[in-house]
């Protein structure tokens, strides 16, 4: 259902990302609606052990702007459209 109501060919069995303006803002407006939601990309060339003092644009915008939303069998067709529609809503740019 995501990929059809997003235009999106996201094809993980485990994590379904999107993009957002800001993924921080977007975690707590979903936070504020019941959905869980997750960050799960940082781009790495910014911690202290692997910076070598490159830059890496693209990484950096993807590490503000990923966010996932939840993607399991357990959720039911109402929760999903209830969460298509939030993110619809509040985080899609």
């Amino acid at each position: 259902m995501y990929n059809t109501e997003f235009g999106l060919y996201n094809t993980s069995n485990h994590l379904y990302r999107i993009h957002v303006d800001y993924n921080k803002r977007a975690l707590a407006q979903l936070k504020d609606c019941g959905i869980a939601s997750g960050i799960h990309y940082t781009c790495t060339h910014n911690h202290i052990v692997y910076s070598t003092g490159d830059k890496c644009p693209k990484s950096e915008i993807e590490s503000t702007t990923t966010l996932s939303i939840p993607f399991n069998e357990a959720l039911t067709d109402g929760e999903i459209s209830y969460i298509i529609n939030k993110v619809k809503k509040l985080c899609r740019h």
